[in-house]
């Protein structure tokens, strides 16, 4: 092996001893009280944005083609399916324009489309994420106190076992 690759790994070695680091440093935070329904609750977040994340991904995937289809002839930005897929998601966050249309037809059949999407994306889709975050933050208001309890009692209990010898 070269020295870059050897160098690349030592890297990436550091930075996975700087990560597991960080989360041992962050869990002592699990035993104070506030600081551990907060802690819990963005966790719980987090990884139930996995599913939000599956569905924004199944839905550009969905609409790919479909733009794709219907304007890779007309449109510069549906000239190829990544082209397509990085339009749509780049719509999908507010960020398009309307570019010229070359066949005076597609246009009406271009905004429909567009607009469609827009609306899907940024009404539904946002609103599954809110609903989501929403539900994860009452849940965790009624379940925040005794998983507080049980992570100090876990945290006790492991240091209670090693302080006895």
């Amino acid at each position: 092996m070269d020295d870059e690759g050897i160098s690349g790994w030592v890297i990436y070695l550091q930075l996975a001893m700087v990560l597991i680091s960080w989360i041992r440093f962050l869990s002592f935070f699990l035993v104070i009280s506030a600081i551990s329904r907060l802690i819990m609750t963005l966790i719980k977040m987090l990884v139930s944005c996995f599913t939000f994340l599956f569905i924004v991904v199944c839905y550009l995937i969905l609409m790919t083609p479909i733009f794709f289809i219907l304007f890779q002839e007309t449109m510069t930005a549906c000239i190829d399916p990544i082209r397509t897929l990085v339009f749509l998601y780049d719509s999908y966050l507010g960020a398009f324009a309307y570019t010229s249309v070359q066949a005076q037809e597609k246009t009406v059949l271009w905004s429909f489309f567009l607009t469609i999407h827009v609306f899907l994306a940024n009404t539904f889709v946002l609103n599954y994420l809110v609903a989501i975050l929403t539900t994860v933050y009452e849940e965790m208001l009624e379940k925040g106190d005794f998983a507080y309890k049980s992570n100090k009692y876990m945290f006790i209990e492991r240091f209670y076992i090693a302080m006895q010898d």
